[in-house]
């Protein structure tokens, strides 16, 4: 996607929330619903060539479900597979079920080399950052303590949450230089995205729709 196009679904997305947000009060929200599966859709669009663009949009979702969860109502089932396979790094276009640890010859990108930080073990196909995936795994548990009834009644939800959450914590990556090191602790990606599902874990135990 040429990046003037990333760049207008990232400012329309930003003005469309900020509209709902300052001009629509909270009791009349629901009616503008529709904004929710375009929001979705520009997300997973962007993800492979803007990531940070998606980041950006995944930010205003979180502070939709923050403030009018209500919104997402008639697309909990849509919004619970975007979130998942972001969280899982099975992105629609290319993307199978499965994963691949380490870095594969599918992963060896520029962005990987320059920052392994930021970078997931985890893909097919596609890399995605972990501040991505802790988004989207930020957006399911906003909506499962703001809405807990709704989202309950999403048949999959409960379970593909919990998977998800358990498979970050135990997604493993086989860092050859560990195995010749001498040193022994300091933080790494693994360390990064252990934690971040392990408060995932917390909040998600402890949410009513559990």
């Amino acid at each position: 996607m040429p990046l003037h196009c990333a760049q207008i679904r990232e400012t329309a997305s930003k003005a469309a929330v900020a509209f709902i947000k300052d001009a629509v009060p909270k009791e009349r929200r629901q009616a503008y619903s529709p904004v929710i599966p375009a929001l979705l859709e520009a997300t997973v669009a962007l993800l492979k060539d803007h990531e940070d663009t998606a980041q950006q949009i995944l930010q205003e979702l979180i502070e939709l479900a923050d403030t009018s969860a209500i919104m997402f109502k008639p697309y909990t089932a849509t919004v619970t597979d975007v979130g998942v396979n972001i969280v899982d790094g099975n992105i629609e276009g290319g993307l199978e079920d499965g994963a691949c640890t380490g870095v594969s010859a599918t992963c060896q990108t520029a962005r990987v080399a320059a920052d392994p930080g930021r970078w997931l073990g985890r893909c097919i196909g596609l890399c995605l950052y972990l501040a991505t995936r802790q988004l989207a795994l930020e957006l399911l548990l906003v909506l499962a303590e703001n809405k807990p009834a709704m989202m309950r009644k999403t048949p999959t939800f409960v379970a593909r949450t919990l998977r998800s959450i358990l498979m970050l914590m135990t997604d493993l990556e086989d860092d050859r230089s560990w195995h010749t090191s001498d040193k022994v602790g300091g933080c790494r990606p693994f360390d990064r995205r252990r934690g971040a599902a392990r408060r995932g874990a917390a909040r998600r135990s402890t949410a009513p729709a559990g």
